[in-house]
């Protein structure tokens, strides 16, 4: 999915289905940053940093191995983000949230709201098989992509000349 980005030190934003730590040391071997949520289950994950005993609101931990970095944010009781990532830094607001989870945030965004938009007209069935799964997924894109073909704002924009 990189094939282009090959050593141009842009950022991949994943999400917790894809980001892992094989993945990470693939990026940086081809001069990509990695950002994203981390599963609490991994096994590579050390336990100080998943679980939430003794953790205050608005507090950050982090790991480093290499060049990767781990972050485990706590944004409310009883609740941890952890996330897998090459550099960031804390951020000055209020909440002391880390950089790399605003980052993520405002990247992810996009996906979050097509997970929304896709939502309403859900076709997923509960399977164990990945291909099953990537099949849906690519159903649902495509489906948002034709809703958003012949939205009637989209058929404006096409009388206007925009053929």
């Amino acid at each position: 999915m990189t094939k282009g980005l090959e050593t141009s030190g842009n950022n991949v934003t994943t999400d917790t289905f894809f980001t892992s730590f094989d993945l990470a040391k693939e990026m940086e071997k081809k001069n990509l940053t990695l950002l994203g949520t981390i599963r609490k289950n991994k096994p590579e994950l050390p336990q100080e940093l998943v679980t939430t005993r003794g953790r205050d609101v608005y507090s950050t931990k982090f790991g480093y191995q290499d060049k990767t970095m781990l972050a485990s944010y706590c944004p409310r009781k009883r609740k941890i983000v952890t996330l897998l990532l090459t550099l960031h830094e804390i951020s000055d607001s209020e909440k002391k949230k880390p950089q790399m989870i605003i980052d993520y945030n405002k990247r992810m965004s996009g996906v979050d709201t097509i997970d929304k938009l896709v939502q309403t007209y859900i076709v997923k069935r509960q399977t164990k098989r990945w291909p099953v799964t990537v099949f849906y997924n690519m159903i649902h894109a495509s489906v948002l992509n034709l809703h958003y073909m012949v939205s009637p704002k989209r058929r404006l924009e096409n009388k206007r000349g925009y053929k």
